[in-house]
This record gives structure tokens, sequence and C-alpha cells, in this order.
């Protein structure tokens, strides 16, 4: 385990201007990082939420830039790149959908999930995995040192896919 993680560089971005200083530089080659396979950007949109609204037009501007380096750097160097985005949930009393049940009326409510990042992103990653834990978990296996996962393939270059499985994480890695 040491070993694997003697190999896992970490390093900390407070500004979209810095992640984009740093694909520039790896696309560049001034800055060289050996036997890099993987990039993890943990977590895009609190980077980005900075930039929008009130047609500032500056982050569109920073991803636009971003995402260019990311495909340049995943075909020319073969390196992965996972962004991580946030997922909201709103829950909304539909107020026009009340239902007559034995003269009471029923609200009903529904569920609104967004992704951190907006539509933008809708067009630009070739795979989509949505990941989410398990709260009940008396029909999954489980102990105290795990915790089950859904993760589900949302969609793949504009398919939708909705494949499901479940997955273990714990100490010992992921089973």
């Amino acid at each position: 385990m040491a070993q694997c993680l003697g190999k896992i560089k970490v390093v900390q971005i407070w500004t979209m201007e810095e992640i984009i200083d740093l694909f520039k530089k790896i696309k560049d080659k001034t800055l060289i990082i050996h036997n890099l396979v993987l990039i993890i950007i943990d977590s895009l949109p609190c980077l980005l939420l900075q930039h929008f609204g009130d047609d500032n037009k500056i982050g569109l501007n920073y991803l636009n830039i971003l995402v260019n380096h990311c495909r340049f750097i995943c075909k020319n160097f073969n390196v992965g790149i996972v962004c991580v985005n946030i997922q909201t949930r709103w829950v909304q009393q539909d107020l026009a959908d009340y239902e007559e049940e034995d003269d009471h009326l029923r609200e009903t409510y529904v569920e609104k999930q967004t992704r951190g990042s907006g539509k933008y992103w809708q067009h630009i990653p070739a795979l989509v995995f949505q990941m989410e834990k398990i709260m009940n978990t008396v029909d999954i296996e489980s102990d105290k040192n795990n915790f089950p996962v859904k993760l589900t393939l949302i969609r793949t270059n504009k398919i939708n896919l909705g494949q499901k499985c479940i997955l273990n994480v714990g100490s010992s890695g992921v089973r």
C-alpha cells in the first residue's frame, strides 16, 4: 500500500487560473510527471462557481480552455482525467399535482437533480458515472468496516445506458 501511495501526487489548486496553468504546463511539457496515467480533479464546481452568474462569461472561457487542455492531454499523453462533479438534489412540493384520495388531499413532491458544473458538461465527457451511498443496507451484505455504494453508468457519448452495480467500499478497498 505504501508503494501505491508513494506514486500519488497531490496538488492543491484554489483558482481556475491555477488549474489551467497546471494543465498548460503538462501540455507544453514544461512540467513533466513521470508515469502519469490519471488526473483526478476534485472538485471542479468549487473552482467554477465563483465565475458564473450575471452574464459573466469568464467562467465559460476558463471552462473552454480547461476542456481543450484536457482533450489534448488525454489524446496525446494517453492520460485519463476524472472530474468530480457535485450533484445537488432539490425536493419541491408539486403544487399543481394534488391528488384527491378519500376526501383528503395528498401532496406530492418532486426531486430534481442538478450537476454542479451545469449543462456545459452534457457534451464533454465520454463517460458519466453517478455514485451514491446506499443508506438502507438491509438487503445488502455489509459490516461496520464497509459501506455499499451504488454506481450508475448514466451515459457514454450521448447514449443513455442506466447500467448499475453495487460496490462495497472499505478499508481493504473496493469489492
